[in-house]
């Protein structure tokens, strides 16, 4: 049984926070995402650390039922790694502001979120009905909580941060989960198919 709540309801500030099923960046681009996270961190040593891994969301809830590895474990089977394009900066203006690298959607990603959002559904619980296919911005996500006004203006100022251009790979579906005190993967499949 999946939440209807409207997306636009959802204040991460109340709890729980969600959990992700993600796509993960190859081994690459995931350490210049880091690069960017610590440049951004030297940047602003007095503002909290950025202890987010770096991920491409797919799927949000705030709790899965039993099924779920398995169902990821078999969409990740299917699939094999998927190149996409990636570049610039973007920013979600929410209760918690995101700072992402927007991602080219093509038909094949498409395909994939579309797929793991059917088999993922029906063992969500609080579902996060932005990242529904019809309306889903594909991103990788660098930053998202505390950045207030001060914070977002350094981040832009560093100049690493300037537009970064990548030709990535998505490698792995991951359970990432969401706290106070930044993420953890909990578990990864490799894109195998």
């Amino acid at each position: 049984m999946t939440d209807s709540r409207p997306a636009e309801k959802y204040d991460p500030t109340d709890g729980p926070w969600p959990l992700s099923i993600a796509a993960m960046l190859d081994d690459v681009h995931h350490q210049q995402a880091r690069f960017l996270q610590r440049a951004w961190s030297q940047a602003q040593p007095e503002a909290e650390p950025l202890r987010l891994v770096p991920h491409m969301s797919l799927h949000m809830a705030t709790a899965y039922g039993s099924g779920l590895r398995e169902a990821v474990a078999a969409v990740a089977a299917s699939q094999p790694p998927l190149p996409v394009r990636c570049g610039g900066l973007g920013f979600f203006t929410t209760t918690r502001p995101v700072v992402y690298v927007p991602v080219v959607r093509d038909d094949r990603l498409s395909r994939l979120h579309a797929h793991l959002w059917e088999k993922l559904t029906p063992v969500a619980r609080g579902t996060l009905h932005w990242y529904a296919p019809d309306g889903w911005l594909p991103h990788v996500t660098l930053a998202h909580g505390h950045l207030d006004t001060e914070r977002l203006a350094a981040l832009l100022a560093v100049p690493a941060a300037r537009g970064p251009q990548w030709e990535a790979t998505l490698n792995g579906l991951a359970l990432v989960e969401s706290g106070p005190d930044g993420d953890r993967v909990v578990w990864e499949e490799p894109l195998s198919g």
